[in-house]
Protein backbone atom coordinates (compact mmCIF):
# COMPACT_ATOMS: atom_id res chain seq x y z
CA UNK A 1 0.00 0.00 0.00
CA UNK A 2 2.50 2.41 0.90
CA UNK A 3 4.23 1.87 -2.89
CA UNK A 4 0.33 2.81 -4.10
CA UNK A 5 0.41 6.00 -1.99
CA UNK A 6 3.79 7.07 -2.87
CA UNK A 7 3.14 6.36 -7.43
CA UNK A 8 -0.12 8.57 -6.56
CA UNK A 9 1.63 11.25 -5.32
CA UNK A 10 4.25 11.05 -8.55
CA UNK A 11 1.83 11.04 -10.63
CA UNK A 12 0.35 14.04 -9.20
CA UNK A 13 3.68 16.07 -9.60
CA UNK A 14 4.16 14.48 -13.41
CA UNK A 15 1.20 16.21 -14.41
CA UNK A 16 1.84 19.56 -12.87
CA UNK A 17 5.48 19.34 -14.21
CA UNK A 18 3.78 18.80 -18.01
CA UNK A 19 5.08 16.85 -20.22
CA UNK A 20 8.37 14.82 -20.09
CA UNK A 21 11.00 14.98 -22.66
CA UNK A 22 10.73 10.80 -23.39
CA UNK A 23 7.32 9.34 -23.79
CA UNK A 24 6.34 8.38 -19.91
CA UNK A 25 8.82 10.91 -18.51
CA UNK A 26 10.10 10.98 -14.98
CA UNK A 27 7.89 11.49 -11.96
CA UNK A 28 11.00 13.22 -10.08
CA UNK A 29 14.09 12.50 -8.84
CA UNK A 30 14.04 10.52 -6.27
CA UNK A 31 16.95 10.32 -3.46
CA UNK A 32 20.50 11.31 -3.82
CA UNK A 33 23.35 9.67 -5.84
CA UNK A 34 24.30 6.37 -5.03
CA UNK A 35 28.16 6.12 -3.66
CA UNK A 36 30.58 6.29 -6.76
CA UNK A 37 28.22 6.93 -9.53
CA UNK A 38 29.63 9.52 -11.49
CA UNK A 39 27.46 12.03 -13.83
CA UNK A 40 30.93 13.01 -15.85
CA UNK A 41 30.32 10.50 -19.21
CA UNK A 42 27.75 11.74 -21.69
CA UNK A 43 24.32 11.13 -20.96
CA UNK A 44 22.51 9.47 -24.12
CA UNK A 45 19.01 9.50 -22.49
CA UNK A 46 16.79 12.10 -23.99
CA UNK A 47 14.92 13.24 -20.93
CA UNK A 48 17.97 14.11 -18.85
CA UNK A 49 19.62 17.72 -19.02
CA UNK A 50 23.12 18.61 -18.17
CA UNK A 51 23.46 19.67 -14.73
CA UNK A 52 20.15 18.65 -13.12
CA UNK A 53 19.65 16.74 -10.43
CA UNK A 54 18.46 14.28 -12.40
CA UNK A 55 22.02 14.25 -14.58
CA UNK A 56 23.96 13.79 -10.95
CA UNK A 57 21.84 10.54 -10.49
CA UNK A 58 22.60 8.85 -14.23
CA UNK A 59 25.53 6.21 -13.78
CA UNK A 60 27.83 4.66 -16.03
CA UNK A 61 29.02 0.55 -15.91
CA UNK A 62 29.95 -1.77 -18.29
CA UNK A 63 28.53 -5.44 -19.13
CA UNK A 64 30.54 -8.50 -19.11
CA UNK A 65 31.06 -7.78 -23.21
CA UNK A 66 33.00 -4.25 -21.91
CA UNK A 67 29.81 -2.38 -23.64
CA UNK A 68 28.81 0.79 -21.63
CA UNK A 69 24.94 0.67 -19.50
CA UNK A 70 23.68 4.04 -18.21
CA UNK A 71 21.46 4.19 -15.54
CA UNK A 72 19.26 5.79 -13.35
CA UNK A 73 19.60 5.35 -9.52
CA UNK A 74 17.38 6.47 -7.38
CA UNK A 75 18.69 5.82 -3.46
CA UNK A 76 16.42 4.60 -0.27
CA UNK A 77 14.51 7.82 1.15
CA UNK A 78 15.95 8.86 4.82
CA UNK A 79 14.67 6.78 7.70
CA UNK A 80 12.94 3.95 5.18
CA UNK A 81 14.24 0.13 4.75
CA UNK A 82 12.58 -2.77 3.41
CA UNK A 83 14.94 -5.52 4.92
CA UNK A 84 16.50 -4.93 8.81
CA UNK A 85 19.43 -7.01 6.84
CA UNK A 86 20.98 -4.11 5.17
CA UNK A 87 20.18 -2.46 1.75
CA UNK A 88 17.85 -4.17 -1.16
CA UNK A 89 18.70 -2.96 -4.76
CA UNK A 90 15.94 -3.51 -7.66
CA UNK A 91 16.38 -3.30 -11.41
CA UNK A 92 14.15 -2.09 -12.94
CA UNK A 93 13.95 -2.63 -16.94
CA UNK A 94 12.16 -1.24 -19.54
CA UNK A 95 10.14 -2.11 -22.66
CA UNK A 96 10.89 -2.19 -26.24
CA UNK A 97 11.97 0.72 -27.94
CA UNK A 98 12.36 2.74 -24.36
CA UNK A 99 14.73 4.06 -22.33
CA UNK A 100 15.73 4.83 -18.59
CA UNK A 101 13.21 7.66 -19.53
CA UNK A 102 10.07 5.40 -19.00
CA UNK A 103 11.02 3.72 -16.25
CA UNK A 104 12.97 6.15 -14.16
CA UNK A 105 9.64 7.47 -12.10
CA UNK A 106 9.38 3.48 -10.97
CA UNK A 107 12.94 4.15 -9.77
CA UNK A 108 11.68 6.77 -7.65
CA UNK A 109 8.57 4.94 -6.36
CA UNK A 110 10.77 1.99 -5.26
CA UNK A 111 13.36 4.60 -3.83
CA UNK A 112 10.94 5.83 -1.45
CA UNK A 113 9.67 2.70 -0.62
CA UNK A 114 13.09 1.78 0.46
CA UNK A 115 15.05 0.40 -2.06
CA UNK A 116 18.25 1.32 -3.84
CA UNK A 117 16.74 1.25 -7.51
CA UNK A 118 18.43 1.34 -10.68
CA UNK A 119 16.66 1.55 -13.77
CA UNK A 120 19.08 0.57 -16.72
CA UNK A 121 19.00 1.46 -20.51
CA UNK A 122 19.16 -2.17 -22.23
CA UNK A 123 20.23 -2.55 -25.38
CA UNK A 124 19.35 -4.99 -28.29
CA UNK A 125 20.80 -8.14 -28.15
CA UNK A 126 22.78 -7.33 -24.93
CA UNK A 127 19.50 -6.81 -22.82
CA UNK A 128 20.48 -10.27 -20.27
CA UNK A 129 24.13 -8.83 -20.02
CA UNK A 130 22.49 -5.40 -18.95
CA UNK A 131 20.58 -6.65 -16.62
CA UNK A 132 23.60 -8.82 -14.92
CA UNK A 133 25.89 -5.64 -14.86
CA UNK A 134 22.79 -4.11 -13.19
CA UNK A 135 23.01 -6.75 -10.51
CA UNK A 136 26.78 -5.97 -10.03
CA UNK A 137 26.57 -2.43 -9.81
CA UNK A 138 24.18 -2.97 -7.01
CA UNK A 139 26.01 -5.11 -4.87
CA UNK A 140 29.24 -3.49 -5.61
CA UNK A 141 26.90 -0.17 -4.02
CA UNK A 142 26.11 -1.67 -1.24
CA UNK A 143 22.84 -3.76 -2.18
CA UNK A 144 22.55 -7.89 0.53
CA UNK A 145 20.14 -8.55 -1.85
CA UNK A 146 18.34 -7.84 -5.25
CA UNK A 147 15.13 -8.40 -6.70
CA UNK A 148 14.14 -8.34 -10.35
CA UNK A 149 11.08 -6.28 -12.19
CA UNK A 150 10.71 -5.48 -15.94
CA UNK A 151 8.10 -5.20 -18.72
CA UNK A 152 7.20 -6.30 -21.79
CA UNK A 153 10.81 -7.15 -22.90
CA UNK A 154 12.13 -6.01 -19.75
CA UNK A 155 10.10 -9.24 -18.24
CA UNK A 156 11.77 -11.40 -21.07
CA UNK A 157 15.21 -10.05 -19.74
CA UNK A 158 15.26 -10.43 -16.03
CA UNK A 159 13.48 -13.60 -16.35
CA UNK A 160 16.12 -14.86 -18.43
CA UNK A 161 18.79 -13.17 -16.61
CA UNK A 162 17.30 -14.34 -13.08
CA UNK A 163 17.88 -18.16 -14.51
CA UNK A 164 21.61 -17.90 -14.74
CA UNK A 165 22.59 -15.05 -11.97
CA UNK A 166 25.00 -16.25 -9.00
CA UNK A 167 24.96 -15.75 -6.63
CA UNK A 168 20.99 -15.84 -7.18
CA UNK A 169 18.82 -12.92 -6.66
CA UNK A 170 15.75 -13.20 -4.21
CA UNK A 171 12.76 -12.43 -6.72
CA UNK A 172 11.57 -11.69 -10.18
CA UNK A 173 8.61 -10.11 -11.39
CA UNK A 174 7.86 -9.99 -15.46
CA UNK A 175 4.77 -7.84 -16.60
CA UNK A 176 3.30 -9.09 -19.94
CA UNK A 177 6.62 -10.40 -20.47
CA UNK A 178 6.82 -12.01 -23.71
CA UNK A 179 8.20 -15.83 -23.60
CA UNK A 180 10.09 -14.93 -26.65
CA UNK A 181 12.12 -11.92 -27.67
CA UNK A 182 14.91 -12.57 -29.53
CA UNK A 183 17.61 -13.36 -29.25
CA UNK A 184 16.20 -13.99 -25.50
CA UNK A 185 13.81 -17.17 -24.86
CA UNK A 186 12.36 -17.24 -21.40
CA UNK A 187 10.78 -20.71 -22.16
CA UNK A 188 14.26 -22.32 -22.72
CA UNK A 189 15.50 -20.74 -19.27
CA UNK A 190 11.77 -20.85 -17.16
CA UNK A 191 12.63 -24.26 -16.34
CA UNK A 192 16.02 -23.23 -14.61
CA UNK A 193 14.71 -21.01 -12.64
CA UNK A 194 15.37 -21.61 -8.51
CA UNK A 195 14.06 -18.24 -7.42
CA UNK A 196 10.51 -17.14 -6.48
CA UNK A 197 8.96 -15.43 -9.86
CA UNK A 198 5.81 -13.73 -10.23
CA UNK A 199 4.02 -13.40 -13.82
CA UNK A 200 1.36 -10.64 -15.00
CA UNK A 201 -0.69 -9.65 -17.66
CA UNK A 202 -4.29 -8.09 -18.73
CA UNK A 203 -6.51 -10.70 -19.41
CA UNK A 204 -7.03 -8.94 -22.73
CA UNK A 205 -3.52 -8.57 -23.53
CA UNK A 206 -4.40 -11.54 -24.89
CA UNK A 207 -1.03 -12.84 -26.43
CA UNK A 208 0.73 -11.88 -23.55
CA UNK A 209 -1.82 -13.04 -21.36
CA UNK A 210 -0.71 -16.34 -22.70
CA UNK A 211 3.10 -15.93 -22.63
CA UNK A 212 2.76 -15.21 -18.70
CA UNK A 213 0.53 -18.15 -18.88
CA UNK A 214 2.81 -20.51 -20.35
CA UNK A 215 6.13 -19.35 -18.78
CA UNK A 216 4.45 -20.33 -15.17
CA UNK A 217 3.32 -23.68 -16.39
CA UNK A 218 7.20 -24.39 -17.75
CA UNK A 219 8.90 -23.06 -14.37
CA UNK A 220 9.83 -26.12 -11.96
CA UNK A 221 10.73 -23.42 -8.80
CA UNK A 222 7.18 -24.16 -6.57
CA UNK A 223 7.25 -20.59 -5.80
CA UNK A 224 5.68 -18.92 -8.30
CA UNK A 225 2.26 -16.93 -8.86
CA UNK A 226 0.41 -16.21 -11.73
CA UNK A 227 -1.75 -13.06 -11.69
CA UNK A 228 -3.78 -12.58 -15.25
CA UNK A 229 -5.64 -9.38 -14.91
CA UNK A 230 -9.33 -9.62 -15.52
CA UNK A 231 -10.82 -7.23 -17.81
CA UNK A 232 -7.34 -5.81 -18.14
CA UNK A 233 -6.14 -4.98 -21.59
CA UNK A 234 -3.05 -2.48 -20.03
CA UNK A 235 0.53 -3.96 -20.60
CA UNK A 236 3.45 -4.18 -19.07
CA UNK A 237 4.27 -1.29 -16.48
CA UNK A 238 0.91 0.32 -17.38
CA UNK A 239 -0.88 -2.65 -15.31
CA UNK A 240 0.59 -1.07 -11.98
CA UNK A 241 -1.49 2.14 -12.44
CA UNK A 242 -4.54 -0.12 -11.42
CA UNK A 243 -6.19 -1.11 -8.75
CA UNK A 244 -4.48 -3.68 -6.41
CA UNK A 245 -1.45 -4.99 -8.78
CA UNK A 246 1.17 -2.96 -7.48
CA UNK A 247 0.30 -3.66 -3.84
CA UNK A 248 0.36 -7.63 -4.33
CA UNK A 249 4.30 -7.11 -6.23
CA UNK A 250 4.99 -5.17 -3.10
CA UNK A 251 3.83 -7.42 -1.10
CA UNK A 252 5.43 -10.45 -3.15
CA UNK A 253 8.70 -9.08 -2.71
CA UNK A 254 8.58 -8.58 0.43
CA UNK A 255 7.71 -11.73 1.73
CA UNK A 256 10.87 -13.11 -0.18
CA UNK A 257 13.31 -10.67 1.80
CA UNK A 258 15.20 -11.69 4.72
Amino acid sequence: MALRRVFDALIMLAVAAGAAACSGGSAGSGGSRAAGASASDVISAPCIKAGTAQARQIVHFANSAGTPVEAYVSSPAAGKQVSSSGTVGIVIVHQSLQTLCETMSWAVVFADAGYLALAPSVEANQQVADVDASVAYLRAHGAKQVVLLGGSMGGTAVLQAAAGLAPPVQAVVSLSGPSVYAPMNALVTAPKLAVPVFYSAGAQDTEFAADETALYKATVEQDRTLDIVPNEALHGFALLRGPGLLSKIEAFLGAHLR
